[in-house]
């Protein structure tokens, strides 16, 4: 969406922002979770909400969780189309809620965004529980029934606003 004071240069230069994005296979989307209304500096992560223990409480700073001081958040999506003419990108596996600010967009680039060796923290040592049987695997939201019925999703708009 342009707004009707946009002049042509900022079209202009708005489309040129596109070029070449469309070579990359995902991008990463920082935006304002502008509907938060609070956080709490220790949260209980998903995977961890069958626990009845306090150990299930992990400080704000170690989780992915939404709800942060600072109320940004960043989503790693499949780029499926770019539309110069319209300022818009097709993505799909979108987090976000409809009218989410988005505040900026960075391609994902495998050699710098991925570090296969990098240590997970808690994550870790969950996982060691979990394959050694001594805690039960609890699938987070990507898990395989929650995909299923997220597939009937096509793919969704992120549009371009130039003030």
């Amino acid at each position: 969406l342009l707004t009707n004071s946009s002049s042509i240069n900022d079209i202009n230069k708005a489309k040129a922002m596109m070029d070449d994005i469309d070579s990359f296979s995902h991008i990463i989307v920082l935006s304002h979770l502008h509907l938060n209304t609070g956080w709490s500096a220790r949260v209980t992560p998903p995977r961890l909400r069958h626990l009845s223990n306090q150990k299930k409480k992990k400080g704000i700073l170690a989780t992915r969780s939404p709800h942060r001081p600072n109320n940004i958040g960043m989503s790693v999506l499949k780029l499926c189309s770019v539309d110069r003419e319209n300022l818009e990108l097709q993505v799909k596996n979108i987090d976000l809620i409809d009218g989410t600010p988005v505040l900026d967009i960075k391609p994902y680039i495998r050699q710098y965004d991925s570090f296969p060796t990098a240590s997970s923290g808690w994550v870790d040592d969950l996982e060691i529980l979990e394959n050694r049987g001594d805690m039960a695997k609890v699938m987070h939201d990507s898990g395989a029934e929650e995909k299923k019925a997220l597939d009937h999703r096509k793919s969704y708009s992120i549009t371009g606003k130039i003030e």
